[in-house]
């Protein structure tokens, strides 16, 4: 009688997986849950660039390099915060200090919201903590793109002042959210010039 083995959760903190072994982990788990069906396959440049990076622990070189089953979910974590939530890499660092392996498996399976602010933002942070939320403080990087744009004193914030067109948003956004209007801003200029 042969025995059908079941397939090893990727969480088991006792295996590890080649690279191969890793990559169709990521993309099996891409496929299946629903806060991941918008992110690109993930190509093995990109994890060894995240451990360049110091987002992922390094792991040996050579051949044979064996990763630890966790970092499926550190992987994917990270293009959720690359792709989803457009942060930056030192942002990601900082949100990757902030979270255990098991609340990323649960983010990226669904199971329980992230939201991200400001640390500046108490009133959110707050907000999102008391709905049960794991709430990751970011601080604004230093020379950051929130530092460049023109606020004023009401709340706003002008991305595009073109004697055209006007672009303003409110200061108290999420990061990501700013993130995706600075880029349009930046598609808008290019348009109007």
């Amino acid at each position: 009688m042969a025995y059908m083995m079941r397939p090893m959760s990727p969480f088991d903190p006792n295996r590890y997986l080649t690279l191969e072994e890793l990559l169709e982990r990521v993309e099996a788990a891409r496929r299946e849950y629903a806060p991941l069906k918008g992110l690109t396959q993930v190509p093995d440049r990109t994890v060894r660039f995240y451990a360049e990076q110091n987002l992922l622990p390094n792991v040996a070189r050579g051949r044979g390099k064996k990763y630890p089953a966790d970092f499926v979910w550190k992987v994917l974590f990270i293009r959720l915060l690359t792709q989803v939530h457009q942060l930056k890499l030192a942002h990601i660092a900082s949100a990757m200090r902030q979270v255990d392996v098991e609340t990323m498996r649960r983010v990226v399976t669904g199971e329980e919201p992230l939201e991200i602010a400001s640390q500046g933002d108490a009133g959110a942070v707050a907000r999102h903590a008391a709905k049960g939320h794991k709430v990751v403080s970011i601080e604004p990087a230093k020379g950051s793109e929130d530092e460049d744009a023109e606020k004023s004193d009401s709340g706003w914030e002008s991305l595009v002042d073109h004697r055209d067109v006007v672009l303003r948003v409110r200061t108290a956004l999420s990061p990501a959210k700013r993130a995706q209007l600075r880029h349009i801003a930046r598609l808008i200029e290019s348009i109007v010039e």
